[in-house]
């Protein structure tokens, strides 16, 4: 529509109906007869002329009938569209996955300013591994598994009448490492089979990959997510620590990587305390001794850790008239002044159990016999040994001397009786080295060192620690 011509007749009835009719002939204009609406055919783009002059008549439908002219100029207006312009025809950008998320921010202008531009991703994108804000032109990775090394985009901004195209060229190198170089965890001794222990993160866009272990331990694998988990049986008196290796690999075996996992194994309760030392136990007493004199010293150890390996020692049964009672700690002590009334002997029944639940526990008999206040059972400088020594010292080294008195400077001899596979003790009390030590393989040596005078014995417990060297 381009105007709408108007004639007014001031008759009535049909003397004032005016009808309308275009007098100069045009192939590009029409005249509806009863509005006077002008229209044109068709486009007027590309007319080489500026303006057309027209004729145009009303004409009333009295009788006679009279008729009025009108000149009317059609004039063409050039109207320029106004494309959205993007403010680079070309993008060049790379990416590393699955690091990188952004790709680039593409941009354009319309002179138009009222209006709103739209983004989106027209061309090269078949399987939609990319995404385009269509407010701001950010472009995003949507998917990184499987993405190929080179993509071509044709990003479209419109503004809902005129689109205009930029292109993206993006060029992708994809990682292939893990998430950590090492990773830590923690698993029960008596976590079953299939237990997941930890998972591990692969940071690639190959989507075929392998996973395996480096190490040879045949209580772990890995299953194909990544995840490592337990496929036998853990002991961690035996093996309180793994370190393991984990390997992925591309399937066309083009691309590797390695991640170290240190594994913990935590305690449980399994292990009965035991008493340390040769059994039987003797123990021995005078005539006189005040109350609170300790006869006899028990040790007890338990391969558990923490509060399982806490050992606790106490009586059995309740015996009247027996002067001697037994501590948390394992003494045996006089639980009265020791006067002639007392036997010559007396046996009590200890029990030692640990702190885990449930509570785990073990028994032996104590013989105390009692020798005349003249006489002087071999007596050690110190009731317990507690001893420190590097695992690559010499065999033949001294550890320390471990010494006792008896009777009248009787000649005492010493003895090994239990834990001495790595050590051995010579008539002078000289504790030594006999065989090599290992750190990783045992931390400590508890033994019972006896001392003979020819009639009486007495047993001390030694506990050897071995220290760690850096030999691995």
């Amino acid at each position: 529509e381009i105007i709408v011509l108007t004639a007014v007749d001031r008759d009535a009835g049909m003397n004032s109906a005016v009808s309308y009719r275009l007098i100069s002939s045009s192939p590009f204009f029409s005249l509806n007869l009863q509005t006077g609406n002008l229209t044109t055919n068709h486009s007027l783009s590309g007319m080489d002329r500026e303006s057309f002059h027209l004729t145009i008549s009303a004409q009333d439908h009295g009788d006679p009938s009279f008729t009025s002219l009108q000149q009317a100029t059609v004039y063409i207006t050039v109207i320029v569209p106004h494309y959205p312009v993007f403010n680079r025809s070309l993008y060049n950008v790379s990416i590393v996955v699955p690091v990188d998320v952004f790709v680039v921010k593409v941009s354009a202008t319309d002179v138009d300013r009222n209006e709103t531009l739209t983004y989106s991703i027209v061309s090269g994108d078949p399987h939609h591994r990319f995404a385009v804000d269509s407010l701001t032109g950010e472009i995003i990775v949507r998917d990184h598994v499987g993405l190929d090394d080179f993509y071509r985009l044709e990003i479209a901004a419109s503004d809902r009448v005129h689109v205009n195209y930029t292109v993206v060229l993006v060029s992708v190198s994809s990682l292939f490492q893990f998430g950590q170089p090492h990773y830590k965890a923690t698993v029960s001794e008596g976590a079953p089979v299939g237990t997941t222990i930890v998972s591990l993160h692969l940071l690639t866009s190959v989507r075929n990959v392998t996973f395996s272990l480096s190490t040879p331990f045949t209580e772990f694998a890995i299953g194909q997510n990544a995840s490592l988990f337990v496929a036998g049986s853990l002991d961690r008196e035996t093996r309180p620590f793994y370190h393991l290796i984990v390997t992925a690999t591309s399937l066309d075996l083009v691309q590797t990587a390695s991640s170290e996992v240190n594994i913990t194994i935590s305690d449980i309760n399994d292990n009965v305390p035991q008493f340390i030392g040769q059994q039987p136990f003797k123990g021995y007493f005078k005539e006189g001794q005040p109350a609170g004199t300790t006869v006899y010293q028990l040790h007890g150890q338990d391969d558990d850790d923490g509060v399982n390996a806490e050992i606790t020692f106490q009586s059995i049964g309740v015996y009247s008239g027996v002067p001697f009672s037994v501590w948390s700690g394992g003494q045996i002590v006089t639980s009265q002044n020791l006067d002639s009334s007392t036997y010559a002997g007396y046996q009590i029944e200890v029990r030692c159990f640990d702190s885990g639940n449930p509570s785990l526990s073990s028994r032996v008999w104590v013989s105390l016999s009692k020798v005349s206040r003249f006489e002087v059972v071999p007596l050690f400088e110190h009731s317990t040994y507690a001893l420190n020594v590097s695992e690559d010292a010499r065999i033949g080294s001294t550890v320390s001397f471990i010494r006792a008195t008896a009777t009248y400077g009787s000649l005492v001899s010493y003895f090994v009786r239990a834990g001495g596979d790595k050590f051995a003790i010579h008539s002078n009390g000289a504790l030594t080295v006999s065989k090599s030590l290992d750190f990783e393989s045992k931390q400590q040596h508890a033994l019972t060192i006896e001392a003979n005078d020819g009639t009486y014995s007495s047993d001390v417990t030694v506990v050897v620690n071995v220290l760690d060297t850096n030999d691995n």
